[in-house]
């Protein structure tokens, strides 16, 4: 394809969330337009990543980054899976090859330009509990809700070491049965708006990604 840049397809692409921030991917282009995705098990070991379900989450938002970044290049991709035919040994393991070529159809779609936009939004400090700052209003409303419920609390700047190792081996635990994993990420909201309509849950930039 004429003035097509793989590499530059891939560099454009990194920015996909991972738990702890991990980037478990990497890329071996194979040809002018073709490449291979594998799985650095190593690198993806951390406490949010039972089963590898952090992972396949992960994949799932690479895949839409550099579809999205393909179509801003005039360029589609095709995928072909290998996650249950590779073998699942080995530090490396296949999970796609992708094959990029020409984009005939009209590029963007209604959606395609909002979703392209957002890649950008989505890269969210990922230090360990460390957040955007808490809105005079939802401290308000937390306020309001612990009155109600006979309840005190006080926001800290600076967490004690011993509470966050506590609370570090708690989460640790919880993500590693895939069924409370299932059950937790139930209470995810990854939207302003559903986390201002139902008031409860954890909201996605709570979280360690």
């Amino acid at each position: 394809m004429k003035g097509f840049d793989l590499k530059q397809l891939l560099s454009e692409s990194l920015s996909y969330p991972s738990g702890d921030n991990c980037q478990p991917f990497k890329f071996a282009i194979v040809g002018p337009n073709t490449f291979e995705i594998y799985h650095d098990v190593g690198v993806a070991k951390h406490r949010l990543n039972a089963n590898h379900l952090a992972s396949y989450l992960s994949f799932g938002t690479l895949l839409e980054t550099l579809s999205l970044v393909a179509g801003k290049m005039a360029t589609d991709i095709e995928i072909d899976f290998h996650l249950e035919s590779e073998p699942r040994r080995g530090p490396l393991q296949k999970w796609a090859t992708v094959r990029c070529r020409e984009l005939h159809d009209k590029w963007p779609s209604p959606y395609d330009e909002d979703l392209f936009a957002a890649l950008k939004k989505r890269e969210v400090n990922r230090s360990l509990y460390q957040s955007e700052a808490v809105l005079p209003g939802d401290v308000s409303w937390l306020l309001h809700e612990a009155e109600a419920a006979g309840l005190t609390f006080t926001f800290q700047s600076k967490v004690a070491p011993g509470l966050k190792t506590k609370i570090l081996k708690l989460e640790e635990e919880a993500w590693k049965d895939s069924e409370l994993t299932r059950d937790l990420l139930k209470w995810v909201r990854f939207d302003s708006k559903t986390a201002l309509e139902s008031r409860d849950g954890l909201t996605w930039k709570s979280l360690i990604l």
